[in-house]
């Protein structure tokens, strides 16, 4: 499973990146929600799994945040400003760049670095 879920973030990070290279098409946007529905799906059997410890994990926790933050322009409503916050899923890119010894020199500041100048 956590292969499954590694290969979905980096998916996830590809697309946002596709995105903000080359503009948002409606193809795009489902695939937002379909990495959303996953992410939650994730989350659920994640939470299920730690059966009331899931409030000790910090990871959980911030996983959880995450995805709530992405899932806010489905339920709430497209705007400029909900689309944004789905940046904040490179925050789980960047937690799984942490993990990969080769992936450690990207870091979350270029990232923001290189999505403040697209703005």
């Amino acid at each position: 499973m956590r292969h499954v879920v590694t290969t979905v973030i980096v998916a996830n990070t590809a697309a946002l990146g596709y995105g903000l290279a080359f503009g948002e098409g409606e193809w795009l946007e489902w695939a937002h929600v379909g990495f959303t529905v996953f992410f939650v799906g994730e989350l659920f059997i994640r939470w299920r799994r730690a059966r009331g410890r899931g409030w000790r994990d910090g990871w959980l926790l911030f996983d959880t945040a995450v995805v709530a933050i992405g899932v806010l322009p489905i339920v709430a409503g497209d705007s400029t400003l909900l689309r944004s916050l789905r940046i904040a899923r490179l925050a789980r890119f960047a937690r799984l760049a942490h993990g990969v010894r080769a992936l450690r020199h990207v870091s979350l500041l270029r990232m923001v670095d290189v999505l403040r100048r697209s703005a």
